[in-house]
C-alpha cells in the first residue's frame, strides 16, 4: 500500500511551548479536513486509549534509533506493515468494548478481517489516542494515511524526542486542541542521577462548552538501568511534576476534569502520590495486565481519572477495559510483540481504554 497523504498532512504549524526548565517544540497539525469545535458533548460517549507501540521508528535511518533498526534487516516494507498492523490495532479497540465477556469466538480472530470487511467508520475509532514509543511525527503522518477512514483526527500533539531519546509521545484528538505544554524535569535539582527523560505532555482539549486537560506520560524504565532502585528515584520525581501540575489545574481550574494517562513503567502500589486519584487498576481484574514479563502480568500503563468521573465509575457508566483481541496475543495469550527478524507482531503492551461520558 503507497502511502499517499492527503492535502490537509501536508502542511502543519509548529508552535514552540515554553517546558518547565527549557524549550521543547510541540508539532500541532491536522489530519483532517473537519476541524470545526463540537458542541454539546455532556453526554456524550467518548473512548480514550493509551498505548505503547514499541519502538516504532520509521524507515529512514537518523542514527538516533535502536541499533536493529538501523541495518539492511530494517526496510521499508517492514515499516509499512507495522504501520496497517497500528492502524488495525486501534480500530480493535472499540471491538474489544463491543465484545466484552463474550466468548473469543465473537472477537475478530484476525485484525485483518476489521479492514476486509468494509464497514469501518469514524465512529469505530477511538476519540482520543495517546500512543508511547513514537520516533518521530513523520511516523504519525504516514500512520493517518494508513487508516481505511480518512479524516478522522482532527489535531495531533507531538513533543519531539530530546538529546538522548529515541522516541516520544504523540496525542491523536478528534476534538480541537486548544494549548499544549511540555514539562521537562531532566534537569531537576532533587534528581542524583541525570538522565534524558521524556517531557509530561500536556494537553487542553475543547469538548464544545467545556474543557478536557489530558497529560500524557511516559516515565523511565526500569529496565537498563545500573542503578539499584531500577530508576525509582527518577519516576518519583516524575511523579512529583505530574502531582504538582494537578494541583496548579485544580487551584487555577477546579471545574476542569482531567484525565492522565499512558506508559508509567511502575505498578500501581509503587506510585506515592497518585493513588490520591482513582485509576484503571481500582476496576479492573487483579489477575489482568497490559504488559507480561516472565510469565507475569504487569499493570504498568495506566490512568488515573479526577473525582469528576468517580460517581459514573461506582455505577459503571463509566469504565475500564484492556484491548485484549486475539489478534494481538500468542498462543499462550501474552501480547505479540513485534520481532524484527521475523517481522511478524504488533506490541509487547496491550491497549488500554476508557470509555467515560464527559460530567
Amino acid at each position: 500500500m503507497e502511502i499517499k497523504p492527503n492535502q490537509t498532512q501536508k502542511h502543519f504549524s509548529i508552535f514552540i511551548y515554553t517546558a518547565v526548565s527549557l524549550f521543547f517544540a510541540a508539532l500541532l497539525f491536522p489530519c483532517c479536513k473537519n476541524t470545526e469545535n463540537k458542541a454539546g458533548l455532556t453526554g456524550k460517549e467518548i473512548l480514550a486509549v493509551t498505548y505503547n507501540a514499541q519502538t516504532f521508528f520509521d524507515s529512514v535511518t537518523a542514527g538516533t534509533e535502536f541499533k536493529e533498526f538501523r541495518g539492511s534487516r530494517w526496510t521499508d516494507e517492514l515499516y509499512r506493515k507495522r504501520l496497517k498492523r497500528l492502524a488495525e490495532t486501534l480500530a480493535s479497540v472499540k471491538t474489544a468494548d463491543k465484545n466484552r465477556g463474550k466468548s473469543s469466538r465473537n472477537f475478530f480472530t484476525s485484525l485483518y478481517e476489521i479492514f476486509s470487511y468494509g464497514n469501518v467508520s469514524k465512529k469505530d475509532f477511538p476519540d482520543i489516542i495517546v500512543l508511547q514509543e513514537i520516533e518521530n511525527v513523520e511516523v504519525i503522518k504516514d500512520l493517518c494515511a494508513f487508516f481505511p477512514v480518512q479524516d478522522i483526527y482532527s489535531h495531533i500533539v507531538f513533543i519531539p524526542a530530546g538529546q538522548g531519546s529515541a522516541f516520544s509521545t504523540a496525542v491523536l484528538s478528534v476534538f480541537p486542541v486548544e494549548a499544549a505544554k511540555a514539562h521537562d524535569f531532566s534537569n531537576s535539582s532533587r534528581l542524583k542521577h541525570k538522565t534524558p527523560l521524556r517531557p509530561l505532555t500536556e494537553v487542553v482539549l475543547n469538548m464544545g462548552d467545556s474543557q478536557l486537560v489530558l497529560f500524557a506520560v511516559h516515565w523511565k524504565s526500569k529496565g537498563g538501568s545500573k542503578l539499584p532502585d531500577g530508576n525509582r528515584e527518577t519516576r518519583k520525581e516524575q511523579e512529583n511534576t505530574l502531582f504538582c501540575r494537578i494541583q496548579r489545574l485544580e487551584n487555577e481550574k477546579p471545574g476542569t476534569p482531567f484525565i492522565v494517562c499512558g506508559d508509567f513503567n511502575q505498578q500501581p502500589a509503587e506510585f506515592s502520590l497518585m493513588n490520591e486519584y482513582d485509576s484503571a487498576w481500582d476496576f479492573l481484574p487483579e489477575q489482568s495486565g497490559t504488559y507480561c514479563f516472565r510469565g507475569e502480568w504487569e499493570k504498568i500503563d495506566n490512568f488515573f481519572v479526577s473525582e469528576h468521573f468517580r460517581e459514573d465509575l461506582s455505577s459503571g457508566e463509566n469504565y475500564f477495559y484492556i484491548a485484549d483481541n486475539p489478534g494481538l496475543l500468542k498462543s499462550d495469550g501474552s501480547p505479540s510483540g513485534f520481532r524484527i527478524h521475523t517481522g511478524q507482531g504488533y506490541s509487547d503492551h496491550l491497549p488500554l481504554a476508557f470509555r467515560f461520558v464527559l460530567p
